[in-house]
């Protein structure tokens, strides 16, 4: 009766494990555990490879000059689509790949120069309308060799992640004037972007009384020291109330100010003006969030910081 009890026990135990086993390998973990290969060809738009999103991670590399690699992604309509690209970084200053993000007339949408010395590169783009879209990988070199024809053949990782944007107010441009203003509401959370050294982003929050505004404000980060945007408070008489500048090793960054009456107040963001890496991060995407809190329910600064969100985008 003992041995049969053992015998039993040990088949209830390799069942459970080959269930166990089952559900791992239909789980995205074990997706994102395994490297999913490019497969040649994929030269084209034709050709190019399914690339999934949310916990996977898509493998490739550049052969040659005039090797270049498409990849599709199909997603609903009013998503944000991130792109994030690794590859081995070198030590040397210049650009080593070009990655694009393309819609299905190839109009490009989103493009960055990805430097050498950057271990990760972060593009992300909003897509109103539901379909097939497509991100393009090339050599950013023009010629193979030196570094370059050291470095580019390395493989490259490539992982995507999407969120609804109706979770998020976007900006609506233009919005560069108080008059243009992008409202959101109280703890909304607001996504943006520079396009250029001259564009210049408002957002209109409301207060009902005296009261606490909170300001958090997330980017994704640059190894390099320098300011990359600056943030501004302001009244309805566009008087300045409060003001930061955004480090860019800094991905978060928090102020406040406390107002006395209850109306319309803005946030204005600017961004750098001059330098290569200014140039190659300030239309990268940024998020704004707001949290007021009224004076008169005895709240402070330390609650309002409480109820921030903080967005695991970077």
């Amino acid at each position: 009766m003992q041995k049969f009890k053992v015998q039993h026990q040990g088949w209830f135990f390799l069942a459970t494990y080959t269930i166990l086993l089952i559900i791992f390998i239909s789980s995205p973990l074990y997706s994102y555990t395994i490297p999913i290969h490019e497969e040649e060809p994929n030269n084209t738009r034709d050709q190019a490879n399914l690339l999934p999103y949310n916990w996977n991670i898509k493998y490739g590399n550049i052969s040659s000059l005039d090797d270049i690699d498409w990849y599709r992604i199909d997603v609903e309509a009013n998503t944000t689509l991130n792109i994030e690209f690794y590859h081995v970084a070198d030590n040397y200053q210049y650009n080593l790949f070009q990655v694009s993000i393309l819609n299905e007339n190839e109009d490009v949408l989103a493009s960055s120069m990805v430097y050498a010395p950057d271990h990760k590169t972060l593009l992300t783009t909003n897509l109103s309308l539901s379909g097939s879209y497509y991100v393009v990988v090339e050599t950013a070199c023009t010629a193979l060799s030196g570094r370059c024809q050291y470095m580019l053949t390395n493989e490259y990782r490539i992982s995507v992640s999407t969120f609804s944007t109706n979770l998020f107010v976007v900006e609506s441009e233009p919005n560069n004037t108080m008059e243009q203003a992008t409202n959101f509401k109280n703890g909304g959370i607001a996504y943006g972007q520079i396009s250029s050294q001259s564009d210049v982003d408002y957002y209109e929050i409301t207060t009902e009384s005296a009261s606490d505004i909170r300001i958090d404000f997330l980017h994704s980060g640059d190894n390099y020291q320098y300011n990359l945007y600056h943030v501004d408070v302001l009244n309805s008489s566009s008087e300045l109330l409060n003001s930061t500048d955004i480090y860019a090793p800094d991905t978060r960054t928090g102020f406040g100010v406390s107002v006395g009456d209850a109306g319309s107040y803005y946030v204005k963001v600017s961004g750098c003006q001059s330098g290569s890496r200014c140039e190659l991060n300030r239309t990268n995407p940024y998020y704004i969030q707001a949290v007021i809190s009224p004076i008169d329910e005895g709240n402070n600064d330390n609650e309002c910081q409480n109820k921030v969100i903080v967005i695991p985008l970077f």
